[in-house]
């Protein structure tokens, strides 16, 4: 007897700096030989120009007994800005040839090693910057020069504002409320011990002893201030103390009880005058280094108020603080923690994404901020890629656009601004990518294309040295039992994967050749939804998957079979019975058989039933062998539902269908019973 279905089925991341000690002094210095160690806390800071220049930071290490070395990186020997930026603000062991002072105090080290100390036995600062951030503005003045009446407390005091253009007001939106700086405040004027000529006893730029300086400022204004309250600290003089140069970064100090590597800045009046620069400086005390375009320069990126702050001052400034500070790129709010995990998009190597990124300053939607894409797998030299618009404090930036950055943390200015002009200018068209436009890197074959725009943002493709998936998948038609799907034809393919969603996962149902654009998916059910994918093949490997789409079978179906249950059992009149039905709308009874002992879960899906009256003492053989799909068959004697199980086949000779022999006995009635396992 043979038994079959007409169609398939488908399922589904010191110096202890005692105030009123003289922390460190320039002296000439003299090469000495071999190499020597020092552990201390590692601090950098960056000196920023009024007038555009740069100049590269300043790494120091604060020793245990208040001795301050200077480092210089030995790049010969593998050292890189890159490698100091990481270890800021750490306990860290250095070697390197030491240079001494006259009095034979090692003053600076050529550094060709460095490396965390003891990373269980201290207290690192975190990259993260979070919660508050009270800073101090501490008010120095140089004896010999008088005081501009329209600098007084309550300006400095007026900067920390929570209203615009305040700097709590500011770096709550940069931050996305991450930070702010409320219960900062201002102190002084504080007159300094010593003038001008003390500090700076070149009278050049960048000649200040900024560490003998801050001291001094410091000293005097303990008396006035309880520096626990605080997290961080701006020194305002009332000169142009450094003959052109603001700075801001950190400094290892002791100040009332508090030992660590404090946020510091020391601020002229050219910068304090524009609050742009104030908040470029801060920057540097939260750890944040300069970025820059690909030009070599400091000050060439429109992009970051840790670059240019100085363009675009017509549209945004204030008649008290003067020229107002934009946002900052999205790799430097990333190394701050600035960004939620599940709005930072990393498109890794062999791989390729569709994205909708949202404005970086002011978002209206949890879209993703930043899209991060390594080159060629590496985690420390990637592009980044960003939406700015003009909102917010982003309203002074030259135009509405998706930007990149090529990183390298190698760099003492990691971040550069892609121009794809070259032409220096990074507000023009060069650096702003719009819909439909792709930035290529060939050497990596990686592409950036702004395929769409939204009201806040922009949507993005991005292929990562990836095989693109193919192009325009849809569904074309259906059937009662069939589903067709098409798509455009790829170039340079071996062939197709159409995948279904089964329980929770796309699996696998067919695979086609190359240049076939077409596949009709027959084992569906009728009146049933499917989703489906389709990725393509190459000699080199697969493409991602498409996005989802769903298809529906015919809502109108044939009826179940008579036999579907069993009271409607159809009887076999003969062994030599050959069955062909249709049972793709049979059902499963409440009360079928437990199909356990044929290593079978419940008891089956869309069963059938038979019966079979034996007329003689003889044996019987039934199969589905010619079934186009997974089968069972079990064989019962008894009453309904208490059967009997007399025989049971899953899967018989390497296929999925079924075949059974077994006995019968004159005058005893079989139930057969076919299904889905």
């Amino acid at each position: 007897m043979k038994l079959w279905k007409k169609s398939a089925w488908s399922f589904s991341f010191i110096v202890l700096l005692a105030l009123g000690i003289l922390a460190a002094n320039i002296f000439p210095t003299y090469a000495a030989e071999g190499d020597t160690t020092y552990t201390g806390w590692l601090t950098i800071i960056w000196g920023d120009s009024e007038s555009g220049e740069s100049t590269e930071p300043q790494y120091t290490l604060h020793l245990p007994d208040d001795n301050i070395i200077h480092l210089n990186l030995d790049e010969n020997a593998g050292i890189n800005p890159g490698n100091l930026l990481a270890l800021d603000r750490q306990e860290v062991t250095v070697t390197g040839v030491a240079q001494l002072s006259a009095e034979g105090v090692t003053n600076t080290l050529e550094i060709n090693s460095i490396s965390p100390a003891d990373l269980e036995a201290n207290d690192l600062q975190a990259e993260a910057v979070t919660g508050s951030q009270p800073f101090i503005s501490v008010m120095c003045k140089f004896p010999e020069y008088g005081l501009d009446p329209q600098y007084d407390l309550s300006f400095f005091q007026g900067m920390y504002s929570s209203a615009f253009p305040g700097m709590d007001h500011y770096w709550r939106e940069v931050s996305y409320n991450t930070i702010n700086t409320v219960g900062s405040s201002a102190a002084g004027w504080f007159t300094l011990p010593q003038n001008k000529s003390y500090y700076n006893p070149s009278n050049t730029r960048g000649g200040t002893n900024l560490y003998t300086l801050a001291n001094d400022c410091l000293n005097k204004a303990n008396p006035s201030i309880d520096f626990s309250q605080y997290t961080g600290i701006n020194m305002m003089f009332n000169i142009d103390f450094d003959n052109g140069y603001a700075w801001g970064g950190s400094m290892y100090l002791n100040l009332d009880g508090v030992s660590k590597a404090w946020p510091i800045t020391w601020e002229p009046p050219w910068s304090y005058s524009n609050i742009g620069v104030i908040s470029h400086e801060m920057g540097h005390a939260f750890g944040l280094p300069h970025s820059s375009g690909t030009y070599g320069q400091t000050y060439d990126n429109e992009w970051d108020v840790m670059s240019d702050t100085w363009s675009n001052c017509g549209r945004s400034s204030d008649s008290t603080y003067g020229c107002l500070g934009q946002h900052t790129i999205s790799y430097h709010k990333d190394k701050l923690g600035w960004i939620p995990a599940n709005q930072k998009l990393t498109v890794n190597d062999k791989s390729y994404a569709s994205v909708t990124l949202e404005q970086l300053a002011l978002p209206q939607t949890s879209n993703y901020k930043m899209v991060q894409v390594p080159i060629n797998g590496s985690s420390s030299n990637f592009y980044t890629v960003e939406v700015r618009r003009q909102t917010g404090y982003d309203v002074k930036l030259p135009g509405q656009a998706v930007i990149i950055h090529e990183v390298s943390l190698s760099r003492s200015r990691p971040a550069n601004v892609i121009d794809n002009d070259g032409d220096g200018d990074t507000g023009d068209a060069g650096a702003m990518w719009t819909v439909g436009e792709t930035f290529t890197d060939i050497a990596n074959n990686i592409e950036i294309s702004v395929t769409g725009s939204t009201s806040t943002g922009f949507e993005i493709s991005i292929s990562n040295d990836a095989i693109a998936p193919p192009e325009n998948f849809h569904v074309t038609g259906s059937g009662q039992y069939s589903i067709s799907l098409a798509w455009d034809d790829s170039s340079g393919e071996t062939g197709y994967r159409v995948y279904r969603k089964d329980g929770g996962n796309f699996v696998q149902i067919a695979t086609v050749g190359a240049n076939i654009t077409t596949f009709t998916d027959q084992d569906v059910s009728c009146n049933a939804s499917y989703e489906y994918k389709l990725s393509l093949t190459t000699t080199g490997g697969a493409s991602d998957q498409t996005d989802a789409i769903t298809g529906a079978t015919s809502s109108t179906c044939p009826d179940p079979p008579p036999n579907d249950n069993f009271a409607n059992a159809a009887e076999i009149t003969s062994p030599s019975t050959t069955n062909a039905r249709d049972t793709r709308e049979a059902t499963q009874e409440v009360n079928d058989p437990d199909l356990s002992a044929c290593d079978i879960t419940g008891s089956g899906q869309g069963t059938v039933w038979y019966f079979y009256e034996a007329t003689s003492n003889t044996a019987v053989a039934m199969d589905t062998l010619s079934a186009d799909y997974d089968t069972f068959i079990a064989v019962w004697t008894g009453t309904y539902p208490s059967l009997n199980l007399v025989a049971c086949n899953n899967d018989a000779s390497g296929t999925q269908q079924s075949q059974v022999a077994f006995q019968v006995t004159n005058g005893t009635t079989y139930y057969i019973e076919i299904g889905k396992p």
